[in-house]
């Protein structure tokens, strides 16, 4: 498998992975939202490519001016990030996580930073196997008026 930057071949299978990881918006959403990625200078997305040309993983990584936990700015921050069922615990995300940590620090970051839900424990155990320190947590409120 290799570690590439995103190619409009591969919009159907990101789209598909985009669903996966966010159900709850419209294909529509996700579109639009890709092409935004795609076109914003300060963002970057990583493939991991399978040999029938398919994508097994994505990850999405932007620079942000502030970041909680973070001592410098910009920060490099993974965006999005999905690795289909097949794939977890292979070690395989390690090279998108890489490709992310070295884009970053080509545009001048020294911090890369990433979230994930609090229930999230896969995510949880993945970030901190690639050497990433918890910062914060957070939960967020609302209320209709």
């Amino acid at each position: 498998m290799l570690v590439r930057e995103v190619a409009p071949k591969d919009r159907d299978e990101w789209l598909r992975m985009q669903q996966t990881l966010c159900p709850e918006h419209n294909n529509s959403g996700h579109i639009n939202e890709m092409d935004k990625i795609r076109r914003d200078p300060n963002s970057q997305v990583y493939v991991l490519a399978r040999a029938d040309d398919r994508i097994g993983d994505f990850l999405e990584v932007a620079t942000s001016a502030y970041v909680e936990g973070c001592h410098s700015s910009p920060v490099g921050y993974i965006e999005g990030w999905h690795v289909d069922k097949n794939l977890r615990q292979q070690g395989l995300c390690s090279q998108l996580i890489w490709a992310a940590e070295n884009w970053a620090r080509r545009i001048g970051c020294s911090e890369i930073a990433s979230d994930c839900e609090l229930n999230n424990i896969a995510s949880i155990l993945a970030h901190s196997a690639l050497g990433y320190e918890e910062t914060y947590r957070l939960i967020h409120f609302r209320k209709e008026m």
